[in-house]
């Protein structure tokens, strides 16, 4: 009888272990995504194509998509997402960015909202200009001239972001964002605030030396007042010059931003990483 009921009663088998783990992963993605989507001034998407962001219009999935809109909004959602042992990396408009097909793990962020405004004081005969990180260098050479503010003309073709700019200390023509830089507010990968005078910063050759994870959020830059004429003649002047003009080809690359894909933990490479030419602008490792 006991040995009937052994041969009828099914028996218990283990789960495959892979098939347990992709649950398990799915799950652990679906809690971060409801938390992240509470935090106000977020807007996160999963699974989002990056080719849709990048100017070579290629690139996989990341598997979250966020954009933040503000100061407040960008901590929080760097504190949940240290809490969670997630990695990130920021995306500009995508210029000089090479994503493969496989996306990217982790979150990618964008900055916008607050982070796209500038604001411009004068003092004297000199001017001081507040500008978020995802504020386009072109345009903000542009406005620059238009209301008569020079040392910036150097910075016009230049494809990407203020925070790429500044992160690789991008320059052309003899002249680069240090030399314009005054101060920099930013945050570090737990969403801490970090307040830099410039006399606190290492900037050298395409390179800013900013600590590892750093998310660079508004620039102060100083200015000096100038003819409007005069310094639009000068930023004609830069339109017309051989490099201007290769910035221009249509691969696109003047339509968006500087490159931003890179693991804050530069030891942990993984699959689907973005990868970027050389002469590429700079973001938070």
């Amino acid at each position: 009888m006991d040995g009937e009921r052994s041969r009828n009663t099914p028996s218990l088998h283990h789960s495959n272990p892979s098939v347990m783990f992709a649950m398990s992963q799915e799950t652990r993605k679906a809690a971060l995504a409801s938390e992240l989507k509470q935090i106000a001034g977020v807007r996160v998407k999963m699974d989002e194509p990056l080719a849709r962001y990048t100017s070579m219009k290629i690139g996989g999935p990341a598997d979250y998509f966020i954009e933040t809109e503000n100061d407040t909004a960008l901590a929080r959602l760097l504190q949940v997402l240290h809490r969670h042992g997630e990695r990130f990396c920021l995306l500009g408009n995508g210029s000089n960015v090479l994503i493969g097909d496989r996306g990217v793990r982790g979150a990618v962020i964008r900055l916008a909202g607050e982070f796209k405004k500038a604001q411009w004081h004068e003092t004297g005969v000199t001017v001081q200009v507040n500008v978020g990180a995802a504020f386009q260098v072109t345009q903000l050479v542009r406005d620059a001239a238009r209301r008569g503010y020079a040392d910036l003309e150097f910075a016009e073709g230049i494809p990407g972001t203020v925070g790429g700019a500044l992160y690789m200390n991008a320059g052309a023509y003899g002249s680069e964002f240090e030399k314009v830089v005054d101060h920099v507010d930013a945050m570090n990968f737990r969403g801490d605030p970090l307040h830099l005078s410039r006399a606190q910063m290492t900037l050298s050759y395409r390179d800013s030396h900013l600590p590892a994870g750093t998310v660079v959020t508004h620039v102060r830059m100083k200015l000096r007042k100038e003819e409007s004429a005069q310094v639009s003649s000068t930023v004609r002047e830069a339109k017309g010059q051989p490099a201007f003009r290769l910035s221009q080809l249509r691969v696109d690359v003047s339509q968006s931003v500087g490159r931003f894909c890179r693991s804050i933990n530069r030891s942990r490479r993984f699959e689907g990483q973005a990868h970027r030419p050389s002469a590429d602008f700079g973001a938070p490792r």
